[in-house]
């Protein structure tokens, strides 16, 4: 993409962000919203059966075995120091009819792709102005035959976004196109990104980078801090 005219996309879509008073939202939940009242939020679309489990909650017993709340683990050391929380939405009673186990995760529909991620979470950290464990990271990963219509569902919803390609290989050495389109407003953005970590796949990821920050800093403090990285 010629470099001035990304640059106009970015400024012309941030100004239409910039200008929303609303806060951006995945599966409209708003970057924002407290963990208190997530936890009491329906299923995005409309799945009976389900509620929502946090980092740490056990969702079903086998044995003596618990089994915690799939995807939903914090394994970065700053992420956990910091109080994050992540939560999804897991079935809540069995289903063998409809091959629902109670305790597993309850997918999220793309758009009208007709696909879902089964691989995601809702981020939660204590807002550096009150406390207050707020919604401030969400990352949703589905296949990337998905894509399109993400793209739409988004620019219906937001307006162009800023997009680039560029190109990714597997591992055998073959190329192959990747497609990432930013929505950024003042302090918060979507990302949506064709062939994320596999070249059968995409990621949304939604961020709330004032909610973010304290993650951002400690992690900025703690390079600075190494001795002969390399």
């Amino acid at each position: 993409m010629n470099k001035a005219i990304a640059c106009f996309m970015l400024a012309s879509a941030s100004a239409a962000l910039a200008g929303d008073e609303r806060n951006l939202d995945f599966k409209g939940v708003p970057l924002g919203t407290t963990l208190s009242d997530f936890r009491s939020w329906a299923h995005p679309d409309g799945n009976a059966g389900t509620r929502v489990a946090c980092t740490g909650e056990t969702v079903r017993k086998i044995g003596r075995t618990e089994i915690t709340a799939p995807g939903t683990a914090v394994y970065d050391d700053i992420e956990r120091g910091l109080g994050v929380t992540k939560c999804i939405w897991v079935h809540a009673v069995e289903d063998r009819k409809n091959f629902k186990s109670a305790g597993s995760v309850a997918p999220l529909l793309f758009a009208s792709s007709g696909f879902a991620a089964y691989d995601y979470s809702f981020a939660f950290i204590p807002d550096p102005v009150d406390g207050v464990p707020k919604f401030y990271k969400a990352v949703a990963i589905s296949n990337r035959q998905a894509y399109g219509d993400v793209l739409e569902a988004l620019t219906a919803k937001y307006g162009d976004p800023v997009a680039t390609t560029g190109s990714v290989q597997n591992g055998m050495g073959a190329d192959f196109p990747q497609t990432t389109a930013i929505w950024e407003g003042e302090n918060q953005s979507i990302l949506a990104e064709d062939r994320f970590t596999k070249i059968d796949n995409m990621v949304v990821i939604v961020t709330d980078h004032r909610l973010a920050k304290p993650i951002k800093d400690a992690d900025e403090a703690k390079k600075a801090k190494q001795v002969n990285a390399i």
